[in-house]
């Protein structure tokens, strides 16, 4: 099927089909027009300019043949595939040939932003009253499971409507002959779009199961969804197993709605500018390495190391999110798009990781924070909140563990215990790999003699205060002093003072929330970090 142009729909010699086929975005959905000899039917609007254009002007060729606009059928009211209809004049002048689900209906008619997800986007809606929302009247099919109502079209070829509920409550399929137009079924268990508002997990879940009986018993062989290419039904199939199986893991999501997407929108970027900046830091390392084995005249050795990751396609990842993160302050891009391309480049980093060639020559506390940047950000965009892992644990004694990785003597017994020449390079390796990068009278602890335990997830607190003094050392400052009170029985005060005020506004955020993910209540100023922690 080649989109922009009319193709013949298999099985019939009188019913065309113009797809215009988009790449998958929140900012306008696939849009098709179908035609027999006499009438014509478009199918999802969509929400560009320039696809309504495309789209007249395509109606308006047919009708100079006689074949003349009858219906406009919605998959659903989501203002990505129904914008064009609110707001372009001669499409709203064919509202009451509009066929959608009575709950669609209602959206158009009042203007909710809400299921319509216009708010989320950032677009208006304009309150448009249509003609012919689909009753579904007759019940559910005992074949498929699922409610359904014909749509008269060519006398050889009528379309069936499906309400498939779950992404949306007005959510529909519809088919003509072998094609089935899907709509976004596809992405109802996606992160950042399972949990929107009208979201509904068991309609989603009796949904999938009805549509893969239709696909199945009606001879479907290809499914044209809301967004991106036409794909073939078994293929199709394969896919609603997976997202089953997605779905019914979700439990207690968060709703999408903008001041989720706004929260999420802020710990993402926060996150990604963490991620690159521990990125920065892994690159060097391999760098400096590679640079040593060359002076060392170990070109072999130096080359395999300088492949481990791909710091080109590393820094192209980076820099496409840092543009869009500069366009999005700009107010080019919504919240929700922002969220999406963080959650898009941190699984493109995740995937292009090797963390077994990397654990072997640099510091394994390095590639756990980068772990759980992208764990902590895909599970917040999934709808979920990080984990904690609570136990009683000493402070002092993880202060003293987070200075050691900084200051440690050198550990040369490795070097002289290799017994091959592979083992001594491999040992050598590492110890290249381990920077001191922090003075040993970094840190100035004061605490009582005796500090009572604290109940805190001690990883989760070793993390965050390694790259608190990795950070504030980096940025100049030359001693941090930690205070360790107990104002009473029931309490542990940890204050984090540098000593001088060198983090940015979105560090602080940062190092905010990751000091609240430990299982403390923070509190902070450009000057310390006040963590509160149960005892």
């Amino acid at each position: 099927m080649e989109s922009h142009r009319w193709n013949k729909i298999p099985g019939s010699d009188d019913i065309s089909i113009y797809p215009i086929i988009r790449k998958i975005d929140t900012v306008s959905s696939n849009s098709f027009l179908l035609a027999s000899d006499t009438s014509c039917i478009l199918l999802d609007p969509g929400g560009l300019a320039g696809q309504t254009d495309e789209i007249i002007s395509a109606i308006r060729r047919k009708e100079r043949e006689g074949c003349m606009l009858e219906k406009i059928l919605l998959t659903h009211t989501h203002i990505d595939h129904s914008f064009s209809l609110l707001h372009n004049e001669e499409l709203r002048g064919y509202a009451e040939r509009v066929y959608t689900h009575p709950s669609g209906a209602e959206v158009l008619r009042i203007g909710d932003t809400g299921i319509s997800q216009a708010a989320l986007l950032g677009r208006e809606m304009n309150p448009c009253t249509i003609g012919t929302p689909l009753s579904f009247e007759t019940g559910y099919s005992p074949k498929t499971g699922l409610k359904e109502e014909g749509i008269p079209f060519a006398d050889d070829m009528p379309i069936i409507a499906f309400h498939t509920p779950g992404h949306s409550p007005d959510s529909i399929c519809y088919r003509l002959g072998t094609y089935l137009f899907i709509g976004d079924t596809l992405f109802i268990g996606a992160p950042g779009v399972a949990g929107s508002i009208g979201w509904s997990k068991s309609d989603c879940i009796a949904s999938l199961h009805g549509l893969i009986r239709v696909i199945k018993d009606e001879g479907i062989t290809s499914c044209l969804s809301g967004h991106g290419d036409p794909i073939p039904a078994s293929s199709v199939i394969t896919s609603i197993g997976r997202i089953l199986d997605d779905v019914e893991r979700l439990d207690t999501i968060a709703t999408i709605t903008p001041e989720w997407a706004r929260a999420t929108a802020t710990f993402g970027d926060d996150l990604m500018a963490e991620m690159d900046k521990t990125l920065t830091i892994i690159s060097g390392r391999i760098t400096f390495i590679s640079h040593m084995l060359e002076e060392l005249e170990e070109e072999n050795e130096a080359d395999r190391i300088g492949r481990i990751i791909e710091i080109a396609a590393i820094d192209d990842l980076l820099t496409r999110y840092h543009d869009f993160s500069e366009a999005y302050r700009r107010g080019e891009h919504r919240d929700i798009q922002l969220a999406q391309k963080a959650a898009q480049i941190a699984g493109k980093l995740d995937r292009m990781i090797d963390r077994g060639a990397l654990g072997a020559i640099i510091d394994p506390m390095l590639l756990e924070h980068l772990t759980g940047l992208i764990n902590d950000y895909m599970t917040v965009f999934r709808g979920y909140q990080p984990l904690a892992t609570l136990t009683a644990c000493n402070p002092d004694a993880i202060f003293a563990e987070a200075m050691r990785s900084f200051t440690g003597e050198r550990d040369p017994g490795r070097l002289l215990a290799a017994e091959t020449d592979e083992a001594f390079m491999a040992a050598m390796i590492r110890e290249m790999g381990t920077i001191r990068v922090v003075q040993p009278r970094y840190l100035t602890i004061q605490s009582e003699e005796t500090p009572p335990d604290v109940v805190m997830d001690k990883q989760r607190f070793r993390r965050a205060i390694q790259r608190l003094i990795e950070e504030t050392a980096a940025s100049g400052c030359e001693g941090m002093e930690i205070a360790i009170t107990s104002p009473d029985p029931r309490r542990v005060i940890i204050t984090c003072s540098p000593d001088r005020p060198v983090l940015d506004e979105q560090t602080i955020r940062y190092f905010k929330q990751a000091f609240s993910l430990t299982g403390g209540t923070v509190s902070e100023d450009k000057e310390r970090i006040r963590i509160t922690y149960p005892s």
